[in-house]
C-alpha cells in the first residue's frame, strides 16, 4: 500500500526581546508557510580551513542536498560551534556570490531564494537571480558543526 504525503504548516516565529530605558522595545513576528511537503535537517561537521557545499539548487533537481529553487520556502544556517564564526556563500546562476558570516552560535535566514552579487562597488543591485549553491567555509584551525534546514513546497 503506498502512503501519501500530506502537506503542511511551517511556523517561523523570531521575537526580540529587549528593555531599554524603561521602554519595552520588544516584537513577535510570525511567518506562515503552507504547503510544505519536503523538510531536509542535516548537520554538517567542517573541517578546519575547508569549504563544503551545503545545498544546491536547480529547476530541475536530482541527487542529495539538491533542492528546487522555485519550490524552497525556507532555508535556516546556524553556526553550532561557541567559538569560531563561519563564511556562507551564496551563489546564484550567474555565479555572483554574496557571503556572509555567522558568527559562533548564530543563525542566518532565508525566506526566498532571490540573490545577486555585485563585484563592481555598485550602491544598489537592480535585480536578483535564482540561488544555485550554497558553500560554507570554516577558516577556524579546528572542525566547527554547523545545521542546515530547508523547507521545500509541493508548489
Amino acid at each position: 500500500m503506498a502512503s501519501t504525503l500530506t502537506a503542511a504548516t511551517l511556523k517561523v516565529r523570531i521575537s526580540e526581546s529587549c528593555t531599554l530605558n524603561n521602554k519595552d522595545h520588544g516584537a513577535i513576528h510570525t511567518k506562515t508557510i503552507s504547503n510544505i511537503n519536503m523538510i531536509t535537517k542535516r548537520q554538517f561537521n567542517i573541517a578546519a580551513t575547508s569549504t563544503i557545499t551545503v545545498a544546491e539548487l536547480a529547476a530541475d533537481p536530482s541527487g542529495t542536498m539538491k533542492y528546487d529553487s522555485d519550490l524552497v520556502k525556507y532555508i535556516r544556517i546556524t553556526n553550532l560551534d561557541d567559538t569560531t564564526g563561519l563564511l556562507v556563500t551564496y551563489e546564484d546562476t550567474s555565479t555572483s556570490n554574496a557571503c556572509i558570516e555567522i558568527p559562533a552560535g548564530d543563525s542566518h535566514i532565508l525566506f526566498s531564494t532571490s540573490i545577486a552579487g555585485d563585484a563592481t562597488g555598485s550602491a544598489a543591485i537592480t535585480a536578483v537571480n535564482a540561488m544555485n549553491k550554497i558553500y560554507i567555509r570554516n577558516n577556524a584551525g579546528s572542525s566547527t558543526d554547523c545545521e542546515i534546514f530547508v523547507a521545500q513546497s509541493a508548489s
